[in-house]
This record gives C-alpha cells, sequence and structure tokens, in this order.
C-alpha cells in the first residue's frame, strides 16, 4: 500500500504568495523560484529569509514545500514544525504536508499523531461548511489512508484494521483500501 500524497503544493503555494503580500524580498524570491519548479533555489531564498528572521513562518512553511519537492523529507518535517513554532497558522494542508513529510522518513509515530491533528481541524472546518470544506474533505480523506499506512508500517494491525474499517464506512468505493482492509484480516 503506499502512501497517497496529492499535490498540495500548488494550493500551499498560493495561500503563501496571498499571506506575504510584497514583504520580504527573499520569500518573494523563493516563491517564484517554486513557482519556476527551481526548488534548490527556492530553498536558498527561504533559508536566507530565515536567518535574517524576516517573515520567518511564511520562509519556514516555503522551505518545508522546497524540501518536500526535493525528496528531503527528514528535513521538509522539521520546516514544518518550525511553522507552528515561529507563529504561523495552523493548516489542514500544513497538517497533511508535515504527516506526509514524517510518513516518507519513516517516523511513523510522529505522523499518525499529524494526521490525526489535520483530521480533527478537517473535520471541524468541514462541519462549519468552510469555504474550502471541498478542499478539506479531500484532505481528511488522504490522511486517513495514510493513517491505515502508518499503523502498518508500525505493525499496529488492530489500529490498522479499525482505521480501515472506519475509512471504508465513509468511503465505500475505494477499491484498494477494500482490498486491504481484506489482507488486514489475515494479520
Amino acid at each position: 500500500m503506499k502512501a497517497r500524497v496529492k499535490k498540495v503544493i500548488v494550493a500551499a503555494l498560493t495561500a503563501m504568495i496571498m499571506l506575504s503580500g510584497c514583504g520580504n524580498n527573499d520569500v518573494q524570491s523563493g516563491i517564484k523560484s517554486m513557482e519556476a519548479k527551481q526548488y534548490k533555489e527556492a530553498e536558498k531564498s527561504f533559508e536566507k529569509a530565515v536567518k535574517e528572521g524576516k517573515q520567518v513562518a511564511e520562509a519556514y512553511r516555503g522551505l518545508g514545500m522546497a524540501y518536500f519537492e526535493q525528496k528531503k523529507y527528514k528535513e521538509a518535517s522539521e520546516a514544518f514544525q518550525k511553522v507552528m513554532e515561529k507563529g504561523g497558522k495552523e493548516t489542514v494542508t500544513l497538517y497533511q504536508l508535515t504527516g506526509s513529510s514524517l510518513l516518507k522518513s519513516g517516523q511513523y509515530k510522529e505522523a499518525v499523531k499529524e494526521f490525526l491533528k489535520g483530521i480533527e481541524l478537517g473535520t471541524i472546518l468541514i462541519e462549519r461548511e468552510d469555504k474550502k470544506a471541498e478542499e478539506y474533505a479531500i484532505k481528511v480523506q488522504e490522511m486517513r489512508y495514510n493513517l491505515i499506512i502508518c499503523y502498518e508500517k508500525m505493525g499496529e494491525w488492530e489500529n490498522a484494521r479499525n482505521t480501515a474499517e472506519a475509512y471504508l464506512d465513509d468511503y465505500p468505493d475505494d477499491k484498494e483500501v477494500e482490498r486491504e482492509a481484506d489482507f488486514l484480516e489475515t494479520r
């Protein structure tokens, strides 16, 4: 079973552009490099912004995205965790990216924590009928899927089974998870 990580970079980048305004040139430069898929250049710009202490939370968010795109998942998870430490907004996307980075770097227990936070926040926003409810619903589904993977990787078969069953209650047409649930019954 392979982790699902839909491309949330574009959505996160769009949010970052709106949040950053015309402030720090290094952050703006990093955003432009991300748009051009020049991730190493973006990394350098965001690192410079962090060192200079300008728009630090947004610089860490951008740095995390640049690392993620370069498959530097351990560094990405560390940068994403710094976003909130530095006063950045907690978002469903941030939890999804942090959890996905942790999952891809083999830090399953930590990934579970981030996915659970993201699912909780996403569920609250969906119930409030937030204007992005549809987007959050997709992210919540992906995080719930990735929870199954985390539990499997940790050998927590009962948690994996229960999570797969709950997932299928809400998404009965997901054939991949259906096959996985059948497999988990043998564990």
